[in-house]
């Protein structure tokens, strides 16, 4: 009786380690995207809605050299990022 107890135990603790491990990955995950959601949201403060008033009105040109906000996102060119409210880095 004594090594059928020890077996349940073993298969008991072999159970928990699994389980431990499978939520110590879920927990890097998690702090992972969090992270991730916070740099993001911290990039997307650079939207500034006076500029996007003051480009409102203007007709931007087709050219698309590429250009990058300060939001980390690629745009045509610096008049079409200032219409979205976003200035160039």
């Amino acid at each position: 009786m004594g090594l059928l107890h020890k077996a349940e135990q073993a298969q008991r603790d072999c159970t928990n380690f699994k389980i431990a491990s499978t939520m110590n990955r879920l927990y890097a995950i998690l702090l992972l995207m969090c992270t991730s959601l916070t740099f993001a949201s911290c990039k997307k403060d650079c939207y500034d809605r006076e500029l996007e008033e003051q480009y409102y009105v203007i007709d931007c040109t087709a050219d698309c050299p590429g250009v990058t906000g300060c939001d980390g996102k690629t745009y045509c060119n610096e008049c079409i990022a200032n219409s979205h409210g976003i200035r160039v880095e």
